[in-house]
């Protein structure tokens, strides 16, 4: 599975931050059926899909902050597969896709609370 997560800050005030995580996930998809020697089948396809996952921190200093955020809020994805099915008389295949929406916004979400230690350098710390 590939992964990508772009970690957006919306609003700063001096101590807080206000951000959005989104992770992008892909998946391929190939499988085949066989019995003994003989192909009876298989099927390939992707899934693709992206969530968000909001949250504030709280910089307790330049370097330490606390976080709070909700763990995948939403949850958008779609998927396309091929299937094939062969018997001894003919080859059936079939294309399916498929798309989803998923929430986390009743009682049971997801709180997360943690920190982040910020490793880097400030730009304002390089200049001086």
């Amino acid at each position: 599975m590939k992964k990508f997560l772009l970690t957006l800050s919306i609003i700063t005030f001096s101590t807080f931050i206000a951000s959005a995580q989104i992770t992008k996930g892909s998946t391929l998809l190939e499988s085949e059926q066989r019995a003994g020697n003989i192909r009876q089948g298989g099927i390939k396809g992707w899934n693709v899909g992206i969530s968000l996952s909001p949250g504030i921190s709280y910089a307790l200093t330049n370097k330490f902050h606390l976080e709070m955020g909700f763990h995948n809020l939403a949850f958008l994805g779609y998927g396309r597969a091929k299937s094939e099915s062969i018997s001894s008389a003919e080859t059936a295949t079939t294309t399916s896709s498929n798309f989803g929406f998923q929430t986390n916004l009743g009682t049971s979400s997801p709180l997360n609370i943690g920190f982040r230690i910020l490793l880097q350098k400030n730009r304002d710390e390089e200049k001086e």
